[in-house]
C-alpha cells in the first residue's frame, strides 16, 4: 500500500482508519444478506448456551464458567497448601510438622492437578457440526439486523447490548488505501446452544486524508505518546508559536523540527557532508517566526489529486494538452472539475501560498478547448527535470520538491534533507497502456457544447438498449 489515512489530531497509531457509521452498518446488513442467500459457514460452539429469559437474549459460556471454577478452586488449594507448610515450619512437635507437611502436600498435588485440567480447558476450542437442518432463533438476528438500518446510525443502549450479544468478533483491516475491509460472525440461538454463523465479509470507504510515508513510519514505530506531545505542544507555545502551529509541529514525523524551532541545532538525516546543518536550522526559525496561521492538529497536508497530476504531466514528457490528461486522469480518480482549481495557487491570507503542481499554458477560458489548452510540468533548474514531489508542510516554498536534488523549484537555492521527500506520497502508479492511449489521442475526439452533449445522449441511449 501506498500509505495510511490520517485520523485526525490523535496520529499515534491507535487509530486505523475513518469511516462513516451508517456505511458500515448498511455494509453487515449487505454482506448478512448476500451471505446467507449464498451460504455461509456454521458450527456449533461447545460449551455456549443461549437462554430466553423474559424475551431477552442471554448468552451463557458454560466453558468459561468452568474455566472460572478451576482458577477459583486452583487458587484455593495453593492457599491452603502455603498456610499448612508455614505451620509445619513453625511447630516445635516434629510428630505435628509431619502431619502439616503431608497435608500441605496432598493440597499441592491437588493443585497440580487442577492446573492440567485448567491448562486443557483453555487449549480446547471446540467447535461442533451442525445437523443438516435445525431450529434457530432467528429473531434476534432479525432484530439486530434491524438496529443495523436504523437511519440515525444509533440505537438506544439496551438495542447496542442485545446486539452486541450476536454481532461477534468485528475485525477491520485496511484492504487499499481507499476501502477499509471487515469481518465478523453472528451468534443464533439454536437446539439449546449456539450457532455461529461466518466469517462474514465486506468493505467500506474510508474518509480522512491520504498519510505520508514519513508519517506511517512514525506511527508504525509507535508514534508519539499523548503526554510527551502535550509537554512539546506547551514548550513551543512559550517559544512564540500560536496554539495551532504548536500542535502541528508537535506530530511532525521526526524530531529534528521541533528540537530546531526551539532553539536547538539538531544533526539532519540524510545530507551530505558539506549540508549547513546551522543554517537550516535558522531557516526553519525564521519561517515559523512569520507563520501565522496552519490547520490545527495536521503538519502535512496532503493531496493524493494534486500528487497524481503533476505525477501524470510528467510522464507524458513534462507537458500535455488538457484533453489528453484527462483520459490518465479521470481513471486515477482526478474529476474534469478538479483540473481548473488545481492549476490555480492555492492562496490564503494566513498561510504559505500552496503552487500547483503543474502550470496552465493557453488562455484556458471559456472561448477555447480543452485540446487548445496544456499542462505543463514545474521544472526544476537543478535536475532538468519535472519536480514531482507534492510537499504541503510550512517551510517548503511553494510545497513542491524535486525528487532527486530535494529543492524546491520556487527556491533552488535551498537543499531540503531527504526525510523531506518522505512527506510526499508515493509517486502514483500510472499503466503503460493508459499513457499510450492519452498519447495517441486525436484532436477532436473531445467536443464542447450541444454536439458532445447529443452524443452523450445516443450512446447512453445505446446502452439501455444493450442492456
Amino acid at each position: 500500500m501506498s500509505g495510511a489515512w490520517h485520523t485526525g489530531s490523535s496520529a499515534n497509531g491507535q487509530k486505523l482508519a475513518v469511516i462513516d457509521r451508517r456505511e458500515l452498518h448498511e455494509a453487515i446488513v449487505r454482506a448478512s444478506a448476500t451471505a446467507f442467500r449464498s451460504g455461509v459457514p456454521a458450527v456449533r460452539l461447545d460449551g455456549l448456551a443461549a437462554l430466553d429469559a423474559s424475551n431477552r437474549l442471554v448468552m451463557v459460556d458454560r466453558s468459561q464458567a468452568r474455566r472460572e471454577s478451576l482458577k477459583a478452586r486452583l487458587a484455593e488449594e495453593r492457599r491452603i497448601a502455603k498456610r499448612l507448610r508455614l505451620r509445619a515450619a513453625g511447630e516445635e512437635d516434629g510428630g505435628v510438622a509431619d502431619e502439616y507437611r503431608d497435608d500441605a502436600r496432598e493440597h499441592t498435588l491437588a493443585a497440580k492437578v487442577l492446573e492440567t485440567e485448567l491448562a486443557q480447558a483453555e487449549s480446547a476450542q471446540r467447535e461442533l457440526s451442525l445437523p443438516e437442518r435445525f431450529s434457530g432463533e432467528v429473531e434476534f438476528l432479525l432484530a439486530g439486523i434491524r438496529a443495523l438500518l436504523d437511519p440515525s446510525g444509533a440505537v438506544d443502549r439496551d438495542v447496542a447490548e442485545a446486539l452486541d450479544k450476536v454481532l461477534d468478533n468485528l475485525q477491520v483491516w485496511e484492504a487499499s488505501d481507499h476501502r477499509i475491509a471487515f469481518s465478523f460472525n453472528w451468534l443464533i440461538p439454536a437446539n439449546g446452544t449456539v450457532a455461529r454463523f461466518g466469517p462474514i465479509t465486506g468493505s467500506v470507504d474510508r474518509l480522512g486524508r491520504l498519510m505520508t510515508p514519513a508519517e506511517r513510519g512514525s506511527i508504525e514505530a509507535g508514534g508519539i505518546d499523548r503526554r510527551t506531545r502535550r509537554v512539546l505542544v506547551h514548550e513551543l507555545g512559550k517559544s512564540g508559536l500560536n496554539y495551532a502551529i504548536a500542535r502541528a509541529v508537535s506530530i511532525c514525523p521526526f524530531p529534528q523540527l521541533a528540537e530546531a524551532l526551539l532553539g536547538g541545532e539538531p544533526n539532519w538525516p540524510g545530507v551530505d557532508d558539506e549540508f549547513d546543518h546551522h543554517e537550516f536550522n535558522e531557516y526553519l526559525r525564521q519561517r515559523y517566526d512569520s507563520l501565522i496561521g496552519w490547520a490545527k492538529g495536521v503538519y502535512c497536508q496532503t493531496n493524493p489529486k494534486r500528487q497524481a497530476l503533476a505525477d501524470v504531466v510528467a510522464a507524458m514528457g513534462g507537458e500535455a494538452r488538457v484533453d489528453q490528461v484527462r483520459v490518465v486522469a479521470r481513471e486515477l480518480g482526478v474529476k474534469d472539475t478538479d483540473l481548473l482549481p488545481m492549476t490555480l495557487p492555492r492562496i490564503r491570507a494566513t498561510t504559505p501560498t500552496w503552487e500547483p503542481s503543474v502550470r496552465r499554458l493557453g488562455v484556458w477560458d471559456c472561448s477555447t478547448t480543452v485540446e487548445a489548452n496544456s499542462m505543463a510540468s514545474i521544472w526544476c533548474g537543478t535536475c532538468n527535470a519535472p519536480a514531482t514531489a507534492v510537499v504541503r508542510v510550512p517551510e517548503v516554498p511553494g510545497s513542491l520538491l524535486c525528487r532527486t536534488c530535494c529543492r524546491s523549484p520556487f527556491e533552488p537555492e535551498r537543499v531540503f534533507p531527504s526525510v523531506y521527500l518522505n512527506l510526499a506520497l508515493v509517486p502514483t502508479a500510472i499503466p503503460e497502456e493508459l499513457l499510450e492511449r492519452a498519447k495517441n489521442l486525436a484532436t477532436g475526439t473531445i467536443k464542447k457544447g450541444r454536439a458532445a452533449w447529443n452524443e452523450r445522449q445516443a450512446a447512453e441511449a445505446a446502452f439501455a438498449l444493450r442492456s
